[in-house]
């Protein structure tokens, strides 16, 4: 019974979104093409040379120092820098951000 009872914890566990570390997902809704997509997470980033319509990139950071998550991009010619707050390790949290045509929306938990 107490190998069964173990099993069940760990798989519990092993199942929680928390412990899986982090995931950020960026959604390009602006209706039209946004190029050099970079994102930095502290010392973790990931970057796309374009990012259409609907589409997200998504990455799982795993940074080994505190730092800034800001997203930049190149839209209709313009670079457009957004600072979206800070993370320290450990960190295990879900980002969720959405480009839109004025704004960045979203936030992390």
């Amino acid at each position: 019974m107490k190998p069964v009872a173990v099993a069940l914890v760990v798989l519990m566990l092993s199942s929680c979104d928390m412990l899986r570390g982090n995931k950020f997902e960026i959604t390009n809704e602006t209706g039209h093409e946004l190029e050099d997509v970079r994102v930095s997470f502290a010392d973790a980033g990931a970057q796309r040379q374009s990012l259409g319509p609907g589409e997200t990139l998504s990455f799982r950071p795993s940074p080994d120092h505190d730092g800034g998550i800001s997203v930049s991009y190149v839209e209709n010619g313009k670079k457009v820098k957004h600072d979206l707050g800070y993370a320290a390790p450990p960190i295990s949290m879900k980002c969720e951000f959405q480009i839109t045509s004025t704004d960045i929306l979203g936030d992390c938990r």
